[in-house]
């Protein structure tokens, strides 16, 4: 298959340069779909779902940086491009003076710049079905994304053909999310009743006018101060992403599986991946730690479910949203909950199991709107680096035929 990567210029007067690594399917990439990927955080490299179970090659866990061939790369159903965004995550940069200043609407003008100068470079990826992936925070970027190119669709000047999009283990509500997650940890014992109660009353989760307890992060010191002290001794110890591997001890288990992380940042920063990358020169990459100075505007606090009702609307995308049952920082019941407040939508199968190699997968519900969400068992908030075959059989099937195999 043929790759390639590099920088795109996508604000002159800030120098912003999103950095990409394009790979082309592994054959008939023109007849295939073109998937661009964006990472959460806010500041996170899509390059972490590189090395950890969607791109062709997964860095081991030998204590040793080598690499290891991914029979269930994504490049095997689809054209798929890897996009550090904004400016300031993994090898993308730009003045950092405007670092303060970014935003979920500048992040979507930004990324779709992006797309209008990659697609017209590759020109014959121009009319392909695209698809837009995400991951955690991503459950704000893509949708984002997705709303201003039917937008700009509209204007018919570039037409960009988008077809769906897919989250993983997203974070659409932040504050949602810390309510489920809150009332995730009492139901698995690792948090109290009482404290939790606590919470939800200082908070004004009790408050049904109130159930996004928009103080947060803001003028409710109380809310915030017993909130970050039931999460922090819930946690404390625990992999928050996957409640049930061990956390990482670069000491005792470097080895481990736990510590992929570690590996893949030791891999991203050798001299010879970077000059292979096209870096513009030495970076010290890091998953989810950007460049000095890069900030993130107050908007990460406000709800996504508007812009995904904006999707829902439309009737027209593919929606795709799973998630990892062992996440616990975007539990399972996170996307239920939000999902509740969502109008219009109607369940056409409801919490059926769907398969991979006659082992049950998960669960899947089929909602009117072109809307499908589907549990990944045994997978954390990474969920391809913990279930390759089933995240692969999930998306791979969904892109291709609309649907989630039984």
């Amino acid at each position: 298959y043929e790759h390639s990567s590099g920088y795109v210029l996508v604000d002159s007067v800030a120098q912003k340069h999103y950095w990409y690594y394009f790979q082309q399917a592994a054959t008939n990439p023109t007849s295939k779909p073109l998937i661009l990927f964006l990472n959460g955080g806010p500041g996170c490299s899509s390059m972490e779902y590189f090395g950890s179970g969607i791109g062709n090659a997964n860095v081991s866990v030998d204590g040793k940086v080598t690499l290891e061939d991914n029979y269930y790369s994504w490049n095997q159903f689809a054209n798929i491009i890897y996009l550090d965004a904004p400016a300031g995550v993994g090898y993308s940069y730009g003045n950092t003076s405007f670092y303060a200043v970014n935003s979920d609407d500048q992040t979507a003008q930004e990324s779709r710049t992006f797309l209008v100068e990659f697609l017209t470079h590759y020109s014959q990826f121009r009319n392909s079905d695209l698809y837009i992936s995400g991951a955690s925070y991503g459950g704000k970027y893509v949708p984002n994304l997705a709303k201003l190119i039917l937008e700009e669709n509209v204007k018919g000047q570039f037409v960009i053909n988008l077809k769906g999009i897919t989250l993983g283990n997203p974070l659409i509500h932040w504050q949602q999310s810390a309510i489920s997650s809150t009332n995730h940890y009492v139901s698995l014992g690792m948090a109290s009743k009482v404290a939790a109660d606590e919470v939800a009353t200082v908070c004004g989760w009790n408050d049904p006018d109130n159930w996004l307890f928009t103080a947060y992060g803001t003028n409710n010191q109380e809310c915030q101060d017993k909130f970050k002290d039931l999460y922090e001794k819930a946690i404390r110890g625990i992999n928050v992403f996957n409640l049930f591997k061990d956390s990482c001890n670069t000491t005792t288990n470097l080895n481990s599986d736990a510590c992929h992380g570690e590996h893949l940042k030791r891999y991203m920063n050798l001299d010879s991946v970077q000059t292979f990358f096209k870096v513009r020169s030495k970076v010290a990459w890091d998953a989810c730690y950007p460049e000095n100075g890069f900030v993130y505007g107050t908007d990460q606090f406000v709800s996504g479910l508007p812009t995904l009702q904006y999707l829902l609307d439309k009737k027209n995308l593919k929606i795709l949203i799973y998630t990892g049952d062992m996440d616990g920082s975007t539990p399972v019941r996170s996307f239920y909950d939000v999902i509740a407040k969502a109008t219009g939508l109607k369940v056409q199968q409801n919490l059926t199991s769907w398969s991979v190699d006659s082992q049950i997968a998960g669960r899947k519900t089929v909602y009117s709107n072109g809307l499908t969400y589907a549990t990944v068992r045994g997978a954390g908030h990474i969920a391809p680096l913990d279930q390759p075959a089933r995240v692969y059989a999930l998306v791979s099937n969904f892109i291709q035929n609309g649907v989630i195999p039984d």
